[in-house]
């Protein structure tokens, strides 16, 4: 990413923590093991009731639900417990972080197909649109074989045995009772908000493609801690998960188009193309051109909308 772009000054964070603290507040003073051992099952049973359709369905939104709400149970099950975290629920968290690895090249593919088609429906060129329905056979069968591969390792899975053993680690009294899940609480989220202000601070100052990236992630991981707060019955949290949602789609977006790139580099790069099809190689790398200027300008926008928690937080 070109990082000669006009800088946008930095957000005043102020309100944003004030707002998260005050959430908290309310929260840790009434939060009970009974009370996040229900929400996490809850999630759990929406994670399980997701599997079915992933294994025997098409449906690309499918398959993007069921690796949200596996960050969603993770969230709620490793938050109320303290660092170093429990073997048991190590164990439990490595399993979900497999899956959403499973699944990451499926969803990726459906991702890309979705906007080379798009790409295909803006343009009246026969030979631009012939240019992306080559990148799309060529994705769809390598979409083929990820979900192959995908389903594979799914079953091999004891996603069973995971739901049990969650039940097991919920149904024993957490070790220092409301005191201790509080403070745990408290230190997950004082350690997602640092991690949110200095990716931010980090993606600002470089502008490249790694720390944007890094700045998302802890953009998700502080919107899924806060989500817990909501459903632990307290609505305070509502603007503030607003806010952060409409953040996290804006770099989502911008990080898909950043790997659909990528993805058409490498399309291009493969030797039978660049000597079969030159024509429709040069249009999709003049393509590609265009795009990174418009990747430029949505990041100017990103930051701005970053700075403007009073507005999106109202759904303005």
């Amino acid at each position: 990413m070109d990082s000669t772009s006009s800088p946008i000054a930095s957000p005043d964070h102020q309100p944003i923590r004030a707002d998260l603290a005050a959430v908290l507040d309310e929260a840790l003073g009434t939060v009970s093991q009974e009370l996040v051992a229900r929400v996490v099952r809850r999630r759990l049973k929406r994670f399980l009731s997701l599997l079915p359709g992933v294994l025997g369905s098409e449906d690309p939104e499918t398959v993007h639900d069921l690796r949200v709400w596996s960050r969603r149970l993770q969230q709620g099950l490793v938050m109320p417990f303290p660092k170093p975290k429990p073997r048991r629920v190590r164990r439990l968290r490595r399993t979900l972080r497999q899956l959403r690895r499973t699944l990451g090249g499926w969803r990726n593919c459906d991702v890309y197909l979705e906007l080379a088609a798009r790409e295909s429906r803006r343009t009246r060129s026969q030979a631009r649109q012939r240019a992306w329905s080559l990148f799309r056979e060529h994705m769809s069968e390598r979409r083929g074989n990820l979900v192959a591969v995908a389903r594979q390792d799914l079953l091999q899975q004891d996603l069973a045995k995971f739901a049990v053993d969650l039940e097991k680690l919920w149904s024993q009294p957490l070790e220092g009772g409301a005191a201790a899940l509080a403070q745990s609480l408290r230190s997950s989220f004082d350690a997602a908000w640092a991690q949110w202000e200095s990716a931010l601070a980090h993606a600002q100052a470089t502008r490249q493609p790694t720390d944007i990236h890094q700045f998302r992630i802890a953009t998700k991981r502080l919107r899924y801690r806060i989500e817990l707060l909501r459903d632990l019955g307290h609505q305070g949290a509502l603007p503030l998960l607003s806010y952060l949602k409409e953040v996290q789609g804006a770099l989502g977006k911008w990080r898909d188009r950043q790997a659909f790139y990528r993805a058409v580099a490498e399309a291009v790069a493969r030797p039978d193309f660049l000597l079969l099809e030159s024509s429709s190689a040069r249009i999709l790398l003049a393509q590609m051109d265009k795009g990174a200027v418009q990747q430029a300008t949505s990041l100017d926008d990103i930051f701005r909308r970053v700075g403007e928690y009073g507005n999106l937080s109202r759904g303005s």
